[in-house]
């Protein structure tokens, strides 16, 4: 029980933190602005991506894209 709370813990501070950086990235950038960390080697630039993890379906509708992944999801489980 010890173990799932931790990895509860986890992911809800993990999630609390992407939408934190979402907001500030928003908030501080213009789409498609570029911000050199380490120059020539490591840059961050703020794009969109509307799909799952590299953009897959980007071009699908959400009303697809959803019950899709939910799908999946409750499939892998």
């Amino acid at each position: 029980m010890r173990r799932d709370v931790a990895a509860g813990s986890l992911a809800v501070g993990v999630v609390a933190v992407c939408f934190i950086v979402r907001s500030v990235v928003q908030a501080a950038m213009a789409l498609g602005q570029e911000i050199p960390v380490i120059p020539g080697l490591f840059s961050l630039r703020y794009v969109r991506n509307p799909g799952a993890a590299f953009g897959l379906f980007a071009a699908a509708p959400a009303k697809f894209r959803l019950p899709f992944f939910l799908g999946m999801s409750y499939r892998i489980r």
